[in-house]
């Protein structure tokens, strides 16, 4: 099997999910050449590019240039490719390959990650529902699937979700675990102290507010407690003041896989998701893979996605979502847990499902039964 990874799609650390597909793809066995430039080198200059006008022209100009040099490298390297892949976040590559490819008709399968409808317009309420602009990323999402012959997004529940927003058939999602590029680590130092590590953006589905709260009630008990926040927002912080928190250490800067590493070695636990929304039940984001790689307990919301994906087991405490009662009474109750084991079953739990080799199987499966049953029918 040959496999031609396209696009400018993003690989730089932030960007977990193309990461792991790549290093995924690398141990599959699958023969992969590259008309891949991405077009930034680093998540700070991606977003730097749209925050002005003037930044986006220079960003409209950098992409012109992307797309000469990728229909250049595309004519050199597709002959003998059996499919083509596009990651996650490219800016205009989807719609390329499919430009490019009028005449040779090669399976196109592209990450779906995140819908852009529900990024701008739930997440982020960029755009008000009903408006032009939400209309058209309910579009972009449609596009994307009808485009390609396999969309992979991380849980059946996203595919769910997708397939009613676009009114597409489910059988055009393909769900695959998001997975981590962390290394286990070994347990923390004992310690009297109960440490924990939270990690995550200011979208609700993170439930930082009800992280937040639970951590007041866990200050007041006896239990010596610290929390390292990383990431959250500028509200965050704000709410952290209010409630007179004192075990919270903020970390404001972007934290690459080396850090992250370093920050679970001297962690207990690691904390996921908290919120009560729809979101927040459909997906596991990359942190709980990530804590699991590192070989850490997780706290997180008991969701229909976690169930599906993860499962029960002793590396998982699970938690009402939306409850800061709940939750506090579960990270006091880690003080009386066995820690160390809980981490060694959490990286058992990774390596089990959702290894880079793991990942990597998956994947050449997937693409072996769609090369064999043939490609469906584009829209063009």
């Amino acid at each position: 099997m040959r496999l031609l990874l396209f696009g400018n799609f993003p690989s730089c650390p932030g960007y977990t999910r193309n990461r792991v597909i790549l290093r995924a793809l690398g141990s599959s066995g699958i023969e992969c050449v590259r008309a891949h430039e991405p077009l930034f080198e680093d998540a700070q200059s991606r977003k730097a590019a749209a925050s002005s006008p003037l930044r986006m022209l220079g960003l409209g100009a950098r992409a012109a240039r992307s797309v000469r040099d990728l229909r250049r490298r595309y004519e050199a390297a597709i002959e003998g490719c059996d499919l083509v892949f596009v990651g996650y976040g490219g800016i205009g590559d989807q719609s390329l390959a499919r430009r490019l490819d009028r005449e040779r008709r090669i399976p196109l399968v592209v990450d779906a990650f995140l819908s852009l409808y529900e990024t701008a317009v739930l997440d982020r309420r960029l755009y008000a529902e009903g408006s032009l602009r939400a209309r058209w990323m309910r579009r972009l999402d449609r596009q994307v699937a009808e485009r390609a012959e396999l969309s992979l997004v991380d849980t059946t529940s996203t595919a769910r979700f997708l397939s009613e927003l676009t009114g597409l058939e489910l059988g055009r999602w393909s769900a695959l675990p998001v997975g981590s590029e962390l290394r286990p680590q070994a347990p923390a130092p004992p310690s009297k102290l109960l440490r924990g590590i939270f990690v995550g953006t200011g979208i609700p589905l993170h439930g930082t507010s009800v992280l937040l709260r639970a951590t007041q009630i866990v200050e007041r008990s006896s239990q010596p407690f610290e929390l390292r926040f990383v990431g959250g927002t500028a509200g965050d912080r704000e709410l952290a003041r209010e409630l007179g928190l004192r075990s919270v250490r903020f970390v404001d800067r972007f934290v690459g896989p080396a850090e992250l590493e370093d920050l679970h070695a001297v962690s207990d636990f690691a904390c996921g998701i908290f919120d009560s929304g729809p979101k927040a039940a459909r997906v596991v984001p990359c942190k709980v893979y990530d804590a699991l790689a590192a070989g850490r307990m997780v706290v997180t919301a008991e969701t229909p996605a976690a169930l599906e994906l993860l499962g029960r087991s002793p590396a998982l405490s699970y938690v009402p979502a939306g409850s800061p009662e709940a939750l506090a009474a579960a990270l006091l109750e880690l003080a009386r847990r066995d820690l160390p084991a809980a981490g060694a079953a959490a990286q058992a739990l990774f390596e089990e499902r959702f290894s880079i080799a793991r990942i990597g199987a998956e994947l050449r499966q997937r693409f072996a039964a769609l090369i064999g049953e043939g490609t469906h029918a584009r829209s063009a």
